[in-house]
């Protein structure tokens, strides 16, 4: 670890350490797993998410639908190697890790080495948003027991950049990226190894808000990974086309009867 890495993890660490120790925040030290599936709501089956969508984005849906049918990847943007953003990010695909500190949270996605930042030190909107695929995330922490205790963080996230899915089933938001992602992050001091989310999405491809629950369970022993898709990855998408690259590097066809891509610009194409 590069020493200016190395001193900002210590520094942050010893914050949140504080942050916990002082009584008032949850313990969210260690590494957090999902439970349920990998789909965007654990409570749907994963080839029927059930989204409100409006009816123009049914209708782009269902085309992607009959694309992966045929082998196609259309709309699965991490493919690509694009960050997969929010609120797909909240599916958590293999482990967050989570830093607490009074000005700020941070969400540590190991699936893309993506670092989220949800600010709780009172500040309001920016006039200007630079966007981005995780946005921009106002916090604020409640006590909804009067216990003088934290038990609830309340987060909204705007300002984004896409393109942006639910999850790998190429359920998209809508490409204006004014989505507004709304969070309650709950906690009950009886089960100090869970938490809960409530994730509220609002947006143009929408008829109505999009409300799911998602529940988190402290991993018994924390599992640290590097996660480079550059290295890793075995697609290769050509304009509406996707292709495998086999192990020994070579193009491989993704679909039935599939033709290769055009070599027009290659000395001795197809030679």
């Amino acid at each position: 670890m590069r020493p200016a890495i190395a001193a900002l993890a210590l520094a942050l660490a010893a914050s949140s350490a504080a942050a916990a120790d002082d009584g008032k925040y949850p313990r969210w030290d260690g590494q957090w797993q999902r439970v349920g599936g990998a789909q965007y709501d654990p409570s749907k089956s994963a080839r029927d998410l059930q989204i409100p969508f409006t009816p123009a984005m049914q209708a782009h849906f269902d085309a992607v639908v009959a694309n992966r049918k045929e082998g196609g990847l259309v709309d699965n943007f991490s493919t690509s190697c694009v960050p997969i953003g929010m609120p797909r990010m909240t599916v958590d695909y293999e482990r967050q890790e989570i830093i607490v500190t009074p000005a700020t949270t941070y969400i540590w996605d190991t699936e893309g080495n993506e670092l989220r930042r949800i600010y709780t030190d009172g500040r309001a909107w920016p006039a200007k948003i630079d966007p981005g695929f995780l946005g921009y995330s106002i916090g604020k922490w409640k006590d909804t027991k009067g216990t003088g205790k934290l038990d609830a963080l309340e987060v909204e996230t705007r300002g984004f950049l896409g393109p942006r899915t639910y999850d790998s089933s190429g359920a998209m938001l809508d490409p204006d990226n004014q989505s507004v992602v709304k969070e309650r992050f709950a906690f009950d001091a009886a089960k100090p190894d869970e938490f809960a989310d409530e994730i509220t999405t609002i947006d143009h491809s929408l008829t109505r808000p999009y409300t799911i629950h998602r529940l988190y369970k402290r991993a018994k022993k924390s599992v640290f990974s590097d996660t480079l898709c550059a290295l890793d990855e075995s697609y290769l998408i050509l304009g509406d086309e996707n292709y495998f690259i086999s192990a020994d590097g070579f193009v491989m066809p993704a679909k039935k009867g599939q033709k290769p891509p055009d070599l027009k610009y290659f000395d001795n194409a197809g030679k």
